[in-house]
């Protein structure tokens, strides 16, 4: 495939879908979606065609009118289940265990690098500013991506991070919407407000001097 979705994460989003339904009182509506999805055991291998997984994210769209569903399916999402987190944690684990600060930049890094294993729908750059780490949120087949996919892999990458650092996102742009309709609901799941028409899908965040060595970290986990 030109660009894929692994497994894990097309079920991850089915059980936070689910979840969803769940909390809006229409757990009626899950078996309607199950008859409807793709079965993953038809493809071999560990990964799916991205358009296979961006029309079973359309019909959930269909399903519910929800405008926001791709930030209400990751809230609810366990990102420590997914291989992209299970990755970073082997990697880093030697040196939490040495009880060695990590700089977040190497963090920033390793999400960057590896946020294809999960999913190929959005390219997560890291670009430095002068005191500000930029992480762009880039759809690999923009004629295929919708806005719930670039907003789910912007909460996505925000959890995970959260998972291993306190550091807060200082400013989030927002090049997908235009509306500011349901718009509280980036400051309610990612504490910023959302800055909307912006040039770039983009979250900011301080950059901060460590007494590591950094460039000894890089080359231990290999960012």
């Amino acid at each position: 495939y030109q660009f894929s979705v692994h497994k894990s994460m097309v079920l991850s989003n089915r059980k936070g879908l689910a979840l969803y339904l769940f909390k809006i009182n229409r757990a009626d509506d899950i078996p309607k979606f199950v008859a409807l999805s793709v079965d993953l055991e038809s493809f071999k291998g560990e990964r799916v065609p991205l358009e296979v997984v961006t029309s079973e994210i359309n019909l959930a769209v269909q399903m519910l009118q929800e405008e926001y569903i791709g930030l209400k399916i990751m809230e609810l999402t366990d990102v420590k289940a997914l291989p992209l987190y299970k990755g970073i944690k082997l990697c880093i684990n030697p040196l939490l265990k040495a009880d060695i600060e990590i700089p977040f930049i190497v963090l920033c890094r390793l999400v960057s690098r590896y946020f294809k294993v999960i999913t190929e729908s959005i390219q997560v750059t890291l670009v430095i500013e002068k005191n500000l780490l930029r992480l762009d949120f880039n759809p690999n087949m923009p004629e295929l991506a919708s806005n719930h996919q670039i907003d789910g892999v912007i909460l996505a990458v925000h959890k995970i991070l959260a998972e291993f650092s306190t550091l807060q996102p200082v400013r989030l742009t927002i090049a997908h919407r235009r509306s500011t309709h349901g718009s509280e609901l980036y400051k309610q799941l990612l504490g910023i407000s959302a800055e909307l028409a912006g040039a770039t899908n983009s979250l900011y965040f301080p950059l901060l001097k460590s007494n590591s060595s950094q460039s000894s970290i890089d080359l231990l986990i290999g960012v």
